[in-house]
């Protein structure tokens, strides 16, 4: 699971979170909740509640935040042109995840990210992908 903090980026950044599934992840403050039916008991983290999307009905929950996982977080740099590479390096225990312009990874413009888990690592890359895209409007 991506961190609490890199999914709050990625919704500033623009990501969106188009049609809630069954297994998705997200969270919303305690003190101020979104309009959300929960059929199991979430967990708490901090300040926030996190939980899974068994039979979760969503109205109006613009609070939330969606925590993607790793192939949603792939697909995603997909659907915005980008090819990638994902890869472990075993030595610093940390994890690379390389992308693309177009799928090319002859590109010049390839650009790699580190982090602990796949999932930041991955994460931190559409980030930079979305604020580029912010940042030519």
């Amino acid at each position: 699971m991506i961190s609490l903090d890199l999914a709050k980026k990625l919704k500033e950044a623009g990501m969106k979170w188009e049609e809630p599934k069954e297994g998705d992840w997200f969270t919303f403050r305690v003190w101020n909740p979104c309009v959300v039916h929960l059929d199991w008991m979430p967990f708490g983290l901090d300040d926030e509640v996190v939980t899974t999307f068994p039979s979760v009905v969503r109205q109006h929950c613009d609070e939330c935040i969606w925590l993607p996982r790793l192939d949603q977080l792939l697909a995603d740099i997909e659907l915005e042109g980008r090819g990638y590479r994902m890869e472990h390096l075993p030595a610093g225990r940390f994890y690379k995840c390389i992308i693309v312009r177009g799928g090319d990874e002859l590109d010049f413009k390839r650009k790699s990210f580190r982090a602990r888990t796949p999932e930041d690592a991955a994460g931190q890359a559409l980030l930079w992908i979305l604020q580029q895209k912010g940042d030519r409007k």
